[in-house]
């Protein structure tokens, strides 16, 4: 595993250089550990060049900066969660309580990413706007952001990244390329995200309905 005390980085306009150096020191240990280790990156980088200086191993990460442009909220709910304020939109179209202090202007979507499920991304909004959280709208925390939608759809891939806890941020041309999974799969990590095992099936007859429409 690379040692993330140690990481360095530097960058250009288009481009960004991430250099660490590798707690092991057997070459092949280094290269069957890039895949897992590369998702604490926000992308897939252009180039991993590998080298040693002594008897120390380094590892090179290149990034394409152009390709990641973050336009893209995502926040994670419980299953729970999922099923009261996700799985039937909301009629004043609203969702989150965040206090937020990145500029909103970039974000132009928002997905949905569900706990226990295995890194499933279960929804997708077009947003419109942000605003304060109003009482009016059934919020108690005036302080704080809510997004309101335009529309949403139900979207399910597996998110590549480190497990989302609270809020991330990514390039939705990059998650929208992502392969989607199949209906099969959507049902087995509802079920594992399900803490009871007892609403899966039901969640998963309205997905399938909505499917055809």
């Amino acid at each position: 595993m690379y040692d993330e005390c140690k990481l360095s980085k530097s960058h250009t306009k288009t481009t960004n250089v991430i250099v660490g150096k590798t707690i092991k020191s057997k070459r092949r240990s280094i290269l069957h550990q890039n895949k897992y280790n590369l998702s604490l990156f926000r992308s897939q980088p252009l180039k991993i060049v590998l080298f040693k200086i002594r008897n120390l191993h380094f590892f090179l990460l290149i990034f394409d900066m152009t390709k990641t442009k973050e336009d893209s909220l995502i926040f994670s709910v419980t299953y729970q969660n999922y099923l009261n304020r996700v799985l039937i939109d909301k009629e004043n179209k609203t969702l989150g309580a965040w206090q937020i202090k990145k500029d909103l202007k970039t974000i132009k979507y928002a997905y949905v990413y569900l706990k226990g499920s295995k890194q499933m991304i279960v929804k997708k909004y077009e947003i419109e706007k942000f605003e304060s959280c109003k009482k009016s709208k059934g919020y108690p925390d005036a302080m704080k952001k809510c997004f309101v939608f335009k529309r949403s759809k139900d979207i399910f891939f597996e998110y590549p990244y480190a497990q989302v806890q609270s809020r991330q941020y990514a390039s939705s041309k990059e998650l929208d390329s992502l392969p989607r999974l199949n209906e099969d799969e959507v049902k087995e990590r509802f079920k594992k995200s399900d803490p009871k095992n007892e609403s899966y099936r039901i969640v998963n007859e309205l997905l399938h309905y909505r499917r055809k429409f």
